[in-house]
């Protein structure tokens, strides 16, 4: 500690850590502990990607690795970051393989791994007619188009297309989204959103209806009052009312198309002959089988807990992903 507040003193620093002196005139207290200082360095030291043997043997001076692991002390934060990013590796290497696997695999198998919203894609997957080389990982899934095909994702009969219902990038509602066990966490995770935006928009179209009522009220007593300008403020407000209203009700009716297709995704991959493993894909390992599950009741709270911590299921990448894709 004499060295420690020496050297700070010698850099300018208007350090004091040494609280009391003995006879000697040597540190007898100070406000940090040898301990504590060889973990905060140490700590430091290896989350700077300082080689272990190095940081053991020439650092701490350590005759085993063990002792050198007893004293890194990494903070929840760290340990949070870290386990992200190889939840989001993880997810990245089950995609990939994924995809690998559509390469060679016959129609009979496809529809043993993979859901579509239109079983005629997994026809033209089956044909070679869309290559997986091609396929792109949209958060929720894969799309055969690259991205690029949201302006014809709709087809309309008579052999028309239409763009994607709710807009680009809406995969949940295009004909060219196929998903599987990979996408089974980020599909539960975006009906979560979903959930939450549609309990957004329903409180707003209360508030607004109790608005429209207020002001069809004033407009009657405007018109019995014989006020022109106040009869006109009230139809101009109660139009603009009405206009807000019509647009909440077409986006909670999307929303709630969006969740039904999502529902339908997820029950999808749950039945799944194949669930659970076989034929080297990655395999989802649970102590409960996936057709057990169901909607539980909670609170807003817990609802929004768990939209806003979605990074920490998905990694940052593959939630931004998903946040650009539609939700």
């Amino acid at each position: 500690m004499d060295e420690l507040q020496r050297r700070l003193l010698e850099q300018g620093e208007d350090a004091s850590i040494i609280l009391t002196t003995n006879s000697q005139g040597k540190c007898q207290t100070s406000i940090y502990n040898i301990h504590g200082l060889r973990v905060t360095g140490l700590t430091a030291f290896a989350e700077s990607n300082v080689p272990m043997n190095i940081l053991s043997k020439i650092v701490a001076g350590h005759a085993s690795v063990l002792m050198t692991f007893y004293y890194l002390k990494h903070s929840t934060a760290h340990v949070s970051e870290i386990l992200s990013e190889a939840h989001q590796k993880i997810h990245t290497i089950s995609s990939d393989e994924f995809r690998k696997s559509l390469k060679e695999a016959s129609i009979d198998n496809l529809k043993r791994k993979v859901v579509a919203n239109e079983d005629y894609t997994l026809d033209e997957i089956s044909s070679s007619s869309l290559q997986p080389d091609q396929f792109f990982d949209v958060g929720v899934g894969l799309c055969p188009k690259g991205g690029a095909a949201c302006a014809e994702g709709t087809r309309r009969v008579g052999g028309r297309y239409s763009p994607v219902k709710g807009g680009p990038r809406n995969c949940v509602q295009c004909r060219f989204l196929i998903s599987g066990e990979p996408w089974l966490i980020p599909l539960t995770l975006k009906q979560q959103h979903l959930i939450a935006k549609t309990q957004t928009l329903t409180a707003r179209h209360k508030e607004l209806d109790q608005q429209s009522e207020e002001a069809k009220i004033a407009r009657l007593e405007a018109k019995k009052a014989g006020d022109t300008a106040e009869l006109t403020r009230c139809r101009q407000a109660l139009k603009a009312l009405e206009n807000e209203i019509e647009t909440t009700e077409a986006h909670l009716h999307d929303r709630f198309a969006d969740i039904t297709a999502v529902h339908s995704l997820i029950k999808s991959i749950r039945e799944l002959p194949n669930s659970g493993g076989g034929e080297n894909l990655p395999a989802l390992i649970a102590h409960e089988n996936f057709s057990d599950h169901g909607y539980g009741e909670g609170t807003r709270f817990q609802q929004l807990d768990t939209v806003l911590n979605r990074p920490v299921f998905t990694g940052g990448q593959n939630s931004r992903r998903i946040a650009c894709y539609g939700t």
